[in-house]
């Protein structure tokens, strides 16, 4: 787990991310074991949370910037290490 936040109160808005990585339980019989289930939480409050909220615009514009992210970083996460 990792975590950042950002203070902005001229902004009006604070924010908390955290990743979340833990393993995901193995499927008997499958060819890659090895796989990791991720979670990305948000956390937002101020005058200005009101733009993530589920029905904005900005938040599905947001959330598809870090789609890309994701990927890389899970994809790094389950490298296998000699």
């Amino acid at each position: 787990m990792f975590s950042y936040e950002y203070t902005g109160r001229k902004l009006g808005l604070d924010a908390t991310r955290t990743f979340y990585f833990s393993p995901e339980p193995a499927v008997t019989g499958a060819v890659d074991s090895h796989r990791t289930l991720f979670r990305h939480v948000a956390w937002w409050q101020g005058y200005a949370a009101v733009m993530f909220m589920a029905w904005s615009p900005i938040r599905t514009h947001v959330k598809g910037l870090f789609e890309g992210f994701h990927d890389d970083l899970k994809r790094e996460v389950e490298k296998k290490r000699d």
